[in-house]
């Protein structure tokens, strides 16, 4: 494998003694091997409800239970036996800590080690999934981007090392999705912040994945025009994923019209993704798929997921669906099953035949 970079030896060393030139100064500096293993290939769901941010006129941060939830035993339980065993769960930072590089909510972290517990007692994988779009907010009214001086990269930072100190010792964790979709930025900014989060998680933990997504609501499409700078960010210890979103409507969101008016076809989704997958390959690079949909309404659509799922898994490739969990059960192209987990959505056909 390629050296990706040059640190300092005193700190990798310590925690991985075997991957670095033997030395005894502090001063001395380490050339490291990225892991080339990667986590492990696998296919999930999102788990919705976290994230839940309602309209503008919805309270905010809210009230747990009225404005948004978190995936419950039954949830965990379906998709354990659908055979999807990696769970991304999206969450909010404005509830996860309620003042910029402040404490960690402690109520919220309850929250989310319930769901890491309860994917590790079924040997399922977590990602904890910032579902921010590059943004905090801080009333009802008022909210930053990444760029803004009101909203540094120290903070963005901040809330990183504290998650990543939390769950150092987790092993169910498969990777720390820094932000989900950042969008609208200027002069680099996301490269810029996504490298402090990675330097200030590599500060206290050195062995969760990190996953950070492309620009522009990481659409696949296009992967590289939008994100000329992504490869830049570095990892100090070679774990590192990036990720991009695949929708295959008109729109390029989860929104879709009939699959004649969208002019499906049924290498549709593999088209779309190829971009990303080919600025992997360019760049030597891991990568995810962190979120994808299709409509129950047509088996067309089926045959276009079945394809995709096909062409992500021979490319080594892992993905989870958007979305399942019950705040989101009537979206079109949910995975969430009805009468009480006894009938499955017409995509979780497609989805059980690719775990």
């Amino acid at each position: 494998a390629k050296p990706a970079g040059i640190h300092t030896y005193a700190a990798l060393n310590a925690a991985h003694p075997a991957q670095f030139t033997a030395g005894s100064s502090p001063g001395l500096v380490a050339v490291y091997t990225p892991d080339t293993t990667g986590p492990g290939r696998l296919n999930g769901v999102n788990l919705s409800g976290p994230e839940s941010t309602g309209n503008a006129t919805t309270p905010f941060p809210g009230t747990y239970g009225s404005q948004w939830i978190y995936p419950t035993e039954a949830d965990f339980n379906y998709y354990q036996s659908k055979g999807l065993t990696l769970i991304r769960l999206p969450f909010r930072w404005e509830r996860m800590q309620g003042t910029l590089n402040g404490a960690l909510n402690s109520a919220e972290l309850a929250r989310m080690d319930t769901a890491v517990a309860r994917a590790s007692a079924r040997g399922m994988k977590i990602i904890l999934d910032m579902h921010n779009y590059a943004r905090y907010r801080t009333t009802q009214t008022v909210t930053y981007r990444f760029g803004d001086t009101q909203l540094p990269a120290t903070a963005f930072a901040d809330v990183w090392r504290k998650l990543a100190d939390h769950y150092k010792n987790e092993p169910a964790i498969y990777g720390f999705d820094i932000m989900n979709e950042p969008n609208g930025l200027t002069g680099g900014a996301w490269v810029t912040y996504a490298q402090a989060a990675v330097n200030a998680i590599r500060e206290v933990n050195l062995s969760t994945w990190v996953i950070v997504e492309g620009e522009s609501w990481a659409n696949s499409w296009g992967f590289e025009t939008k994100n000329p700078n992504l490869h830049t960010v570095r990892d100090p210890i070679g774990r590192l994923m990036f990720s991009a979103h695949s929708y295959w409507s008109d729109a390029g969101t989860d929104d879709y019209k009939s699959y004649d008016i969208e002019a499906g076809y049924p290498e549709m989704g593999v088209n779309n993704v190829k971009p990303f997958i080919d600025w992997l390959k360019k760049y030597d690079a891991k990568g995810f798929v962190g979120e994808y949909g299709v409509p129950n309404d047509d088996p067309r659509w089926l045959v276009v997921l079945d394809n995709f799922l096909t062409y992500i898994a021979a490319e080594g490739v892992s993905g989870t669906y958007w979305a399942g969990g019950a705040w989101l059960a009537g979206s079109q192209i949910s995975c969430h099953p009805s009468s009480n987990y006894t009938v499955d959505r017409a995509v979780m056909s497609t989805l059980d035949d690719h775990p």
